[in-house]
């Protein structure tokens, strides 16, 4: 944001990134050193790698979005309340990675960088998948409180409406792919009413997204677990929730549960 004249230049831009990355991975290995010189080297120059590219799909993008804001936060003082569809209020607390205005539009984009594998992210091109999943939660929120924070804020005074969200990967696990949600007149109240009904779910107990897959065979009831543990092993409330693995063989008491590999071997 302070030197707009990188985004004009590759080389430049790419230099400095690797000046930058050179001096924080030399920190890190004097105070973190590994066991392993020679993986710290292999992951020193995919980290390289990964930079000299962002660097040139950032000047590549330039024509098309102003960057405005980076490391947007909000809400750390309980101040952004969002309600419901049925009147129930929650309070969102977050940081934006960055906020772009699209040149042509004068709308904004929100962009949200991701160093990992895109994989997860399928959902988000699958026509029978929710509005509210797991995937779209997060620009949504985000969404919704530029929308309020536009009326208060100053820096975001006289700025356009927000029309689309970017997951934007920056390393090869993801391809350097970006995936774009766009917004549109109806978003905010489908995703509030989505999120409603979300709510109430959990509430009564009810957690498709970890349902134990139930077969009788041979006189014998059996449950698979595999897509409890795939859906629940990035959740930090497995150990309290009766819909997790951990939860589900409290229930049974262990004694009962297989998983899809068993079930095949024996097959």
């Amino acid at each position: 944001l302070d030197q707009p004249d990188l985004l004009k230049d590759t080389e430049l831009a790419g230099k400095l990134m690797i000046e930058i990355a050179e001096e924080a991975i030399q920190r890190y290995e004097r105070e973190k050193p590994t066991a392993s010189a020679f993986y710290t080297a292999q992951k020193k120059k995919d980290i390289l790698k990964d930079l000299l590219i962002f660097a040139e799909e950032a000047v590549e993008a330039d024509w098309k979005y102003q960057p405005l804001l980076m490391e947007y936060r909000f809400g750390t003082e309980g101040d952004l309340v969002l309600e419901l569809a049925d009147g129930e209020k929650i309070s969102i607390t977050g940081a934006i990675d960055r906020i772009d205005q699209i040149r042509d539009t004068k709308k904004l984009r929100i962009v949200d960088y991701k160093t990992g594998s895109d994989f997860s992210y399928k959902v988000l091109s699958d026509s029978t998948a929710p509005l509210v999943n797991h995937k779209t939660m997060q620009p949504f929120l985000y969404y919704m409180a530029l929308n309020r924070l536009a009326e208060t804020r100053p820096e975001l005074k006289g700025l356009g409406p927000v029309s689309e969200a970017s997951y934007h990967f920056v390393s090869s696990k993801g391809d350097y792919r970006n995936i774009t949600i766009e917004f549109g007149p109806d978003s905010e109240r489908q995703f509030l009413s989505g999120l409603g009904n979300m709510f109430d779910d959990m509430a009564a107990g009810a957690f498709p997204m970890a349902q134990a897959m139930k077969t009788e065979r041979d006189g014998r009831i059996r449950y698979s677990l595999a897509e409890i543990d795939k859906n629940c092993k990035f959740c930090g409330y497995q150990e309290i929730c009766s819909q997790s693995v951990a939860g589900f063989l409290a229930q049974t008491g262990g004694l009962i549960s297989v998983s899809d590999e068993d079930e095949e071997e024996e097959a």
